[in-house]
């Protein structure tokens, strides 16, 4: 009969895990969300092998060497930076922005481009410089009434034509720093607003 793992084995492998979707999550976006970018996906699959192969490494050194306090201290501070940035993610906003680098709430967001429903939940959108219409008729079934669009730090993105008259969605197209601030305006007033942001150029 098998012994069933004690308490500091699950802790160990709970920190683990938690590293390793940390690790795990930017492999995620670098390989579904920017597909215009050469070499993502590779840089994707590097992230995802060096993320698994350190986190076997940190679950073999608690396993074997690390006090007990070492493990719960080190799990309790995973799962509560994982618990900050999950709560934060679902009720944030844009609290800071510069070229490249986007934090809503607590949880920074580096190169990714954003997609926020009128629920106003986070998500990234591919990194193209052309807003279609397909994705302002996917926001306005949401039941998004307005939606910002942010361009760019540089103003590369375009708005497809036919987006442009989706019936029923009034489109707001700025510059991604005023379109953050003009989001997070209207989502204040309680408006049934809606967010796609190029980060970058």
């Amino acid at each position: 009969m098998t012994a069933a793992p004690d308490a500091r084995t699950i802790a160990a492998v709970g920190a683990a895990a938690l590293f390793a979707f940390g690790m795990l999550a930017p492999a995620h976006v670098l390989a579904w969300f920017m597909t215009e970018y050469p070499g993502a996906f590779a840089l994707a699959l590097v992230c995802a092998v060096a993320g698994l192969a350190a986190a076997v490494l940190l679950a073999r050194l608690l396993l074997r060497g690390a006090s007990r306090r070492l493990v719960f201290l080190l799990f309790a501070l995973e799962l509560a930076v994982a618990l900050v940035a999950a709560v934060s993610f679902v009720s944030g906003g844009v609290t800071w922005s510069r070229f490249g680098w986007t934090v809503w709430g607590a949880v920074p967001i580096p190169l990714a481009d954003l997609r926020v429903g009128p629920s106003g939940l986070p998500w990234f959108r591919d990194k193209t410089h052309l807003v279609t219409r397909d994705e302002v008729e996917s926001l306005a079934a949401e039941g998004a009434r307005v939606i910002v669009i942010g361009t760019g730090w540089d103003g590369v993105l375009r708005v497809e034509e036919a987006a442009r008259d989706v019936p029923g969605v009034t489109l707001r197209v700025l510059p991604t720093p005023a379109a953050f601030a003009e989001y997070e305006r209207l989502r204040a007033r309680g408006e049934a607003v809606a967010l796609l942001a190029h980060t970058t150029c």
